[in-house]
């Protein structure tokens, strides 16, 4: 497994819910990400939510795939106005619905 040695941090509800939303990759692909008690998950298209864990405020890992999502915070406060999936090599980026 991924990131299994790598730090997580905890984060308030609010800075997690900052985080959440549907974000559209492409027209068949969306990130679904919501908060789940004290974490963040994602359920990307037809594939299973998996759990991600904070870096940073803006920075998540998964323990099942060896991927980063980060988020563009307004730095004024309010949602996530996109991400970009980091993963194999490449970035994705993918705007709020």
């Amino acid at each position: 497994m991924p990131n299994l040695s790598r730090a997580a941090v905890a984060l308030t509800a609010d800075q997690l819910d900052r985080c959440t939303g549907t974000f559209r990759v492409s027209p068949q692909f969306a990130l679904v990400l919501e908060r789940r008690h004290e974490s963040l998950s994602v359920t990307p298209t037809n594939q299973p939510t998996d759990r991600l864990y904070a870096a940073t405020p803006d920075t998540f890992f998964s323990h099942r795939v060896a991927a980063d999502i980060v988020f563009e915070l307004p730095a004024g406060g309010g949602p996530a106005t996109a991400l970009s999936l980091k993963q194999s090599g490449r970035q994705i980026s993918a705007a709020r619905e």
